[in-house]
């Protein structure tokens, strides 16, 4: 029989816990790897003595994480699962850029088969934090990811607190992105008649 560790858990964060930041607070949490690594991905799963919530961003050893389950609530201590954010996307609201933490995948893990399903070329999931700023993507808005552009061709916001978009590889890049940096529509908003002709000559 697995004893809890509700009653001692003050203890355990104290002797046990890493420090963590959650909005910029730090806390201590108790994280271990996930026992299911399906995915393949770095999953963790996380313990803490304060609320958690779906779509909140943890910094753990240097990286920045996003708790993607349902929160398993006790008494005491409020545990959940986190993946690894390993893009930061930049998305273009008419001239304002904003730098997103993402989890981006190419494959997805089927709970009808039991196995890693590849989506099909071009195509990948992007996972967000529910927030003021991804509430105003649209269907149809592009971004860059590792140099390539990508459009948003359906985002899903049933679960509380995440966003997922359903993206797929973009024909071409178009003459007023930064593709070097990965900004889609960077000079869309800046650059007279003259200026975007030069930026097309050069890149086509």
């Amino acid at each position: 029989m697995t004893r809890s560790i509700e009653p001692q858990l003050d203890f355990f964060l104290r002797e046990k816990g890493e420090p963590i930041h959650i909005h910029d607070v730090q806390q201590h949490a108790l994280v271990r790897d996930a026992a299911d690594q399906l995915l393949k991905t770095d999953d963790k799963m996380i313990r803490t003595a304060i609320p958690l919530h779906t779509g909140d961003l943890i910094d753990y050893r240097n990286e920045r994480y996003m708790i993607v389950s349902q929160i398993d609530r006790n008494e005491q201590s409020h545990r959940g699962r986190m993946r690894i954010c390993n893009f930061k996307i930049a998305f273009n609201f008419q001239g304002n850029v904003k730098w997103l933490d993402a989890i981006v995948e190419s494959k997805t893990f089927s709970l009808q088969t039991g196995s890693i399903i590849s989506l099909p070329d071009g195509t990948i999931f992007v996972t967000l934090q529910e927030n003021a700023d991804t509430r105003d993507i649209q269907l149809n808005q592009r971004f860059y990811n590792t140099h390539q552009p990508f459009q948003v061709i359906g985002i899903d916001r049933t679960q509380t607190g995440i966003v997922k978009l359903s993206c797929k590889l973009d024909s071409k890049s178009l003459p007023y992105d930064d593709v070097e940096n990965n900004i889609a529509d960077r000079w869309k908003y800046h650059l007279d008649a003259t200026q975007m002709e030069k930026r097309k000559k050069h890149l086509f």
